[in-house]
């Protein structure tokens, strides 16, 4: 799949002396001004040196990209979690090396891993498409069904002995985020962060409206692009739910 892609360039040697041609030209040889497009926002000691979109939002109606449109940022949304646990560890509502029983109801049965392990990605969880049993359209209660998928999968290796990148277990930090807070996964966030850093544009696009300022997602059908298939956000959830 194709989408318009949000990219961050931190480059010392680019950005010694700001060069918008140069940036201009480097972008331009990877997007063309008919193709799904890309955004580019540089930065130098926290000030904007540079910003510029190529290409188009939307490839059926021609309409072109901007650099203030909200994109899906993927498991960028990790990267919040994690934060977010730091948080909560700071201000004493867990420990990184809890077992995750402890923010399971008791109507579940959870494997023998610590927080520490799922932010490590030394769980031994694996990803959705690791779950045999797991279909997009027999998800009725997200988050609640993906928990039961989740605690019922087979662990890759024994929590602590190896590395396997997890979508699954940040989506289950997710839940702990919920359950040592006592708020939503998406509330705390904007509550400890998106609304004291003014991130007005940063959230959830199953929460919030953003959709007339959403770039559109693209896949190559022949030799044009045609919208992506429809996708759950609330799937990856605290894994790479987010949008900015």
């Amino acid at each position: 799949m194709f989408s318009s892609l949000v990219l961050f360039i931190f480059s010392d040697t680019l950005l010694a002396q700001p060069n918008p041609e140069l940036l201009t030209s480097i972008i331009e040889e990877y997007v063309s001004d008919t193709s799904p497009g890309m955004a580019v926002l540089a930065t130098k000691n926290g000030e904007v040196v540079y910003e510029y979109a190529q290409g188009l939002s939307d490839f059926s109606s021609g309409e072109k990209l901007s650099t203030d449109q909200v994109f899906r940022i993927g498991s960028v949304t990790k990267q919040f979690t994690a934060v977010a646990i730091m948080k909560l560890a700071e201000e004493g509502k867990l420990q990184l090396d809890d077992n995750i029983s402890m923010y399971i109801g008791e109507e579940q049965t959870a494997p023998d891993i610590s927080i520490r392990q799922l932010l490590q990605h030394t769980s031994g969880l694996g990803n959705q498409q690791d779950l045999a049993e797991f279909r997009m359209d027999d998800i009725k209660e997200v988050p609640e069904e993906m928990l039961a998928h989740i605690l019922g999968s087979t662990l890759k290796f024994p929590a602590g002995s190896g590395y396997s990148y997890s979508n699954l277990g940040y989506v289950l930090l997710g839940h702990i985020i919920e359950e040592a807070s006592s708020k939503s996964y998406e509330n705390y966030l904007r509550d400890e962060f998106f609304g004291p850093l003014k991130m007005s544009d940063t959230g959830f696009e199953y929460i919030t409206e953003f959709s007339s300022n959403m770039a559109k997602g693209h896949s190559p059908d022949g030799k044009i692009f045609k919208y992506a298939e429809p996708f759950n956000m609330e799937v990856p959830f605290a894994a790479g739910g987010m949008v900015s």
